[in-house]
């Protein structure tokens, strides 16, 4: 097990060449940073175009997640903090996988380490639209997500860097070792330490 407290939990992107896209018209409902209320009885539509169904992992990493039923189960049972799963189905060419689940995490938390992290802002206004902070090295402090609640550290995104979905260790070991023993396919997880930049930037 890993000593580390931090890690990304994800699709193996070396495990296939799935180009999946969002064809639901009820994107809006959660592709934001809101936390919007709701339920759904039709499942959110992903296009996966002629892969397998079979062959689809059980985390599909494309911005948004869609997860299997075992790993939404598995990290429900902790019960993060603004984290909401909404029914999805992966439409193929060859079939449909309705199992699945949107992972919708709405629970950003101001952890970047400003001294640490390489940040800049992009002048947008020929557009008339604000400037735009990018970051191209992220760093967590410590003692900032050390001040957040326990609820708020298992699952959560970054104030200022919010693209990206992290997890605490402990959950991911836990999520990780059932589905290991259910048969799941395709995952990688990272961890890192704070000292360390996020995966991914």
């Amino acid at each position: 097990m890993s000593q580390e407290p931090l890690a990304i939990f994800s699709e193996d992107i070396f495990a296939n060449d799935i180009m999946a896209k969002n064809v639901d018209a009820r994107e809006y409902l959660y592709s934001h940073n809101e936390v919007i209320q709701l339920s759904s009885i039709n499942p959110i539509v992903w296009d996966v175009e002629d892969t397998l169904i079979e062959d689809i992992p059980d985390i599909l990493d494309k911005g948004d997640r869609v997860v299997s039923k075992v790993i939404m189960e598995s990290i429900m049972a902790w019960d993060p903090y603004g984290l909401i799963f909404m029914p999805a189905a992966l439409k193929s060419e060859r079939g449909l996988s309705e199992a699945r689940y949107l992972m919708c995490v709405n629970n950003i938390i101001d952890v970047m380490d400003e001294d640490e992290s390489i940040v800049y802002w992009r002048d947008r206004s020929d557009y008339d639209l604000p400037d735009e902070l990018v970051v191209r090295e992220l760093y967590i402090s410590e003692s900032k997500y050390n001040l957040i609640p326990e609820c708020k550290r298992h699952v959560f995104r970054v104030k200022g860097a919010d693209d990206k979905i992290f997890f605490s260790t402990e959950l991911v070991n836990k999520v990780w070792d059932i589905a290991v023993r259910a048969g799941c396919r395709d995952l990688v997880q990272e961890a890192f330490h704070f000292h360390e930049e996020t995966p991914g930037y």
